[in-house]
């Protein structure tokens, strides 16, 4: 599931899929022992599931369809970088 958000198209993006799936894996991850906590593997884990669910607002805001041309411009000039909005 998670390689098919990484390569698909940004616009056929489901964030309402997305946030239910990421949000039950991460109580599954929540759920696991105090002893596998302490391993190193675990805590990567949860950073980057952390990481992945902080980003779900900012790619929310980016599909509104309120986004212009104008909007995308601005965001390629401050990042500095080329990308087709529309893949």
């Amino acid at each position: 599931m998670f390689n098919s958000w990484k390569i698909g198209r940004f616009d056929e993006l489901e964030i309402l899929e997305m946030e239910s799936i990421a949000g039950q894996f991460n109580k599954k991850v929540s759920k696991l022992g105090r002893e596998i906590k302490r391993w190193g593997v675990w805590e990567q884990m949860r950073t980057k599931l952390t990481e992945f669910l902080q980003t779900l607002p900012l790619i929310q805001d980016l599909r509104s369809p309120a986004m212009r041309k104008r909007h995308w411009a601005t965001l390629k000039r401050e990042l500095q970088r080329e990308f087709d909005e529309t893949s």
